[in-house]
């Protein structure tokens, strides 16, 4: 074998085609597995040429090619004997990249900036496609040539030529009641991805080089693959099966745990004491032999990852005060431990991670602090809900390294603010998109500042601008209104904001009943009204695309002004029955004072509905306030 260090421009910009044997698979990255890491990876870097400075090469893995004998005016090629995913998908991004520029080119009229986009597309098209005598031009022009199942996908989308025309011949589609498309091929999603990833990029100014150039320039300086090649007496077939075969990988807490105790002894530490104190209980498993509470897998976006892993990176996250890639987590605690002289001491900074740690379980198991720091506690179950873990970061260090420099009142402060933040932004379908930077340049100058209270955290979110702004009450209540909730926000969703507004409800001269058991959201006016209730009256003079009297009841039915919390038996009883026994039912059996409104509500239509909903708003609005409308 024969290894070499390369760029992706040293890669891709010989006059030469990678082949994918039939043997491999098809074509299986996915968005959150592997494009999201790749983008994050070449945007970062981009970032800090924009910044002027030099950074190092970053790693993209490997490839093992062999080569393919040719003849003639064949053009030189290689088998992809591993790291066919990597290249392919390496490939979809240039032509991506490629693509856009061309119509950046087309699109300006500045003649410097057009020769400038020019020049770009001249370095980027020949990592695309190869030129020269070919025997099969058809064929051997593509850089990277896939397996049959994907080549008939592969070469349109190469070939297309921009994201309008790719959409032309994979349209775009929708089924019935649905809020987002289908999506296609596995390649076209690819494309697409990183399309409008590059569109976006673009769209940011630049210091001097066009956002294009800094991508470019990162294509050429910074990403690097391991290429090994095989020579003759090497077997293709039996390295691939050997580098596929089924073995169980190391886990990025496996390599931390190896790297902090490969250290201690020489610090000077007993490793079995160490380990005992400090590390085993993360290794425990349960009393049946199932994973304990830190192997256990947890959900993170659609993958799943070891609690452990998870909990790590918001660690690192806080610690390094920079964003923490999952797909990389080793490499960025590696990074950030090597970022001190002298070495950090391994028993302090285990002693440090116990701590943040026993922290972050509470953010998992609020319950177990629920009568020492009930705001705490109901905080962090209504996190949960909005599945908003880009935060952790910012709470650890209000909860555990800033805990000595912050009262309990100015802590509660700014619980208060972060929920209304993120409340109103989920209720409003606010873009999540830039959270991590968000919370990441909250925890920097939170940690820098000389003073920690909730006046620097609610000066920082309302400093937040555009489409992720922290909305204003007339913003909240237009979403509260009519927005169709239920089927955006889910149950779980709509328990957590009527469990809270029953909660507000309550008064001095009232118990204080719990809710401690699952509830159901229950329509009022039913999703399958059309079966059990009359029509609405139709508009006397319809308005042209305006929605109709049914489609302004389909709706309105999943707004908030229309739900409510049952036991799961009473809402199966009461069901699509009509308003009159239905309410009677609600008022006789329920217990919530969610349900004292229907005492004197005759009539259930859509004028009721928006009446209530307004009801329920004066409680969200005071529940989740705007500094704009309250004072501390």
């Amino acid at each position: 074998m024969i290894p070499s260090k390369l760029t992706i421009q040293d890669l891709f910009a010989s006059t030469r085609q990678y082949v994918v044997p039939l043997y491999q698979r098809s074509y299986v990255w996915t968005r959150e597995g592997q494009w999201e890491p790749l983008w994050e990876d070449i945007e970062t870097k981009a970032l800090r040429i924009a910044a002027g400075e030099r950074p190092p090469p970053h790693f993209l893995g490997a490839a093992v090619l062999n080569q393919i004998p040719t003849f003639g005016n064949e053009i030189s090629k290689r088998q992809v004997i591993d790291g066919q995913q990597r290249l392919t998908t390496l490939q979809i991004f240039l032509v991506a990249l490629r693509d856009h520029i061309v119509h950046a080119k087309n699109a300006v009229e500045d003649e410097d900036l057009a020769e400038r986009l020019q020049s770009l597309l001249e370095g980027v098209r020949p990592l695309t496609e190869n030129n020269g005598p070919m025997a099969n031009r058809k064929v051997e022009r593509h850089k990277v040539w896939p397996t049959n199942f994907d080549r008939d996908v592969f070469v349109q989308v190469v070939n297309a030529g921009g994201i309008e025309e790719v959409n032309k011949i994979f349209p775009l589609t929708k089924l019935p009641r649905k809020r987002t498309f289908e999506p296609g091929p596995r390649l076209v999603e690819c494309y697409r991805y990183f399309a409008q990833r590059i569109r976006d990029f673009a769209a940011t100014p630049g210091a001097g080089q066009h956002p294009l150039e800094m991508l470019y320039q990162t294509i050429k300086q910074c990403l690097q693959l391991v290429v090994i090649e095989l020579e003759n007496d090497d077997d293709p077939q039996v390295i691939f099966e050997t580098l596929n075969a089924r073995g169980m990988p190391l886990l990025p807490s496996d390599l931390i745990r190896n790297h902090l105790f490969g250290r201690a002894p020489g610090q000077g530490h007993e490793i079995d004491t160490l380990y005992n104190e400090q590390w085993r209980h993360y290794d425990e498993l349960n009393s049946d032999g199932t994973p304990g509470f830190w192997k256990q897998d947890m959900k993170q976006g659609r993958l799943l990852r070891p609690r452990f892993d998870i909990f790590f990176q918001h660690y690192l996250t806080c610690r390094s005060e920079s964003e923490v890639s999952p797909a990389h987590l080793f490499q960025h605690f590696r990074t950030w431990w090597g970022s001190t002289t002298p070495e950090r001491d391994v028993r302090t900074e285990l002693e440090t991670l116990h701590r943040f740690s026993d922290a972050y379980r509470e953010f998992i198991e609020p319950d177990r602090i629920s009568a020492a720091d009930p705001t705490l506690a109901r905080f962090l179950r209504h996190l949960r809900v909005l599945d908003t873990s880009t935060a952790y970061p910012l709470l650890l260090l209000l909860l555990v390294e800033a805990k000595e420099r912050i009262v309990r009142e100015e802590r509660d402060r700014i619980l208060v603010d972060l929920e209304s933040f993120l409340v109103r932004s989920w209720i409003c379908a606010r873009p999540s998109k830039n959270y991590n930077k968000i919370f990441t340049a909250l925890l920097k100058e939170s940690r820098g500042a000389p003073t920690l209270d909730h006046g620097l955290i609610r000066t920082r979110l309302l400093a937040v601008s555009g489409d992720a702004a922290w909305p204003d009450d007339a913003q909240f209540e237009r979403a509260w209104m009519s927005e169709p909730v239920y089927a955006r926000l889910g149950s779980s969703g709509i328990q957590m904001v009527l469990s809270a507004i029953h909660d507000g409800m309550l008064t001095s001269k009232q118990e204080r009943v719990s809710i401690a058991g699952p509830l159901t959201v229950e329509h009022i006016m039913p999703q399958a009204w059309r079966a059990h209730w009359a029509k609405p009256a139709p508009a006397q003079t319809p308005v042209p695309g305006e929605p109709t009297a049914e489609e302004y009841r389909d709706e309105i039915v999943h707004t908030f002004g229309n739900l409510t919390l049952l036991t799961q038996k009473l809402n199966s009883e009461v069901s699509n029955g009509p308003y009159k026994e239905k309410r009677e039912e609600i008022l006789s059996q329920g217990l919530l004072r969610l349900h004292a409104y229907f005492r004197d509500v005759d009539v259930w239509d859509e004028a009721a509905i928006l009446k209530r909903g307004k009801a329920l708003f004066a409680f969200a609005r005071e529940l989740w306030p705007h500094p704009a409308a309250v004072a501390y």
